[in-house]
């Protein structure tokens, strides 16, 4: 069970270069504006994670199961 309190919300995008930006989830318009970037190729909607390795962890796991990963990787 996640504790809600030890935790904070993310959200990603991948860009054209195949590289996924973890960013730390603080309003809609920090989406809108990147979906607007011309490098922008998919967001990802906020989730929660305890910390941004476990932001970029989940992710992957993610990635790997829609078998994305062989053309991403996570970018700091």
């Amino acid at each position: 069970m996640t504790n809600l309190q030890n935790g904070k919300w993310f959200w990603a995008y991948l860009d054209d270069q195949g590289k996924i930006h973890v960013k730390k989830y603080v309003s809609d318009w920090d989406i809108q504006k990147v979906e607007q970037l011309p490098f922008c190729v998919g967001i990802f909607d906020p989730f929660f994670a305890i910390n941004k390795t476990d932001a970029q962890i989940k992710i992957m796991e993610f990635l790997d199961n829609e078998q994305y990963h062989a053309k991403t990787s996570i970018n700091n």
